[in-house]
């Protein structure tokens, strides 16, 4: 019985102590470039500074960014940000899981061909980085993300 408790303990401690995984560090423009190199994308984006993308998206953001919109013509978007705690993240995430929110509700009344986009939409977030991707392809997106965090 003292075996089986030892090694429950055991185990629980690997568990909780190696289970987060290794901290996540980012290039966030090297991610940015890749991405926008990729094809997931069907429109050029322009990039924006954050003080112009948080009236845009209002999402108040005041951290490290690489945001790029497109024209209106198409929903498709691409925001990297480096939050710098795990609070921020976590304000950072729930903007923008109303802002995509948002986005799928204007875009269904005047450009509906669009919304799959938004459905598709691949909103991660990986210790302090979150990454909010639109995209036409949102595999081929997904699968360069995934070479950046695993």
């Amino acid at each position: 019985m003292k075996r089986v408790a030892v090694l429950l303990l055991a185990l629980l401690v690997c568990l909780t102590g190696c289970g987060g995984g290794e901290e996540i560090t980012i290039k966030i423009e090297d991610l940015a470039d890749d991405l926008l190199e990729s094809g997931a994308f069907g429109e050029t984006l322009y990039q924006v500074e954050a003080d112009r993308a948080s009236l845009l998206l209002g999402v108040e953001v005041d951290c490290p960014a690489q945001i790029w919109i497109g024209t209106g013509a198409t929903a498709e978007e691409l925001l990297i940000l480096d939050a710098g705690d795990d609070q921020e993240a976590q304000t950072l995430m729930e903007g923008l899981e109303q802002h995509v929110a948002d986005q799928t509700a204007s875009y269904a009344s005047y450009l509906p061909g669009e919304v799959y986009k938004l459905e598709n939409a691949i909103l991660e977030r990986y210790g302090n980085y979150v990454i909010l991707c639109v995209a036409a392809d949102a595999a081929a997106a997904q699968s360069v993300i995934d070479g950046y965090v695993k």
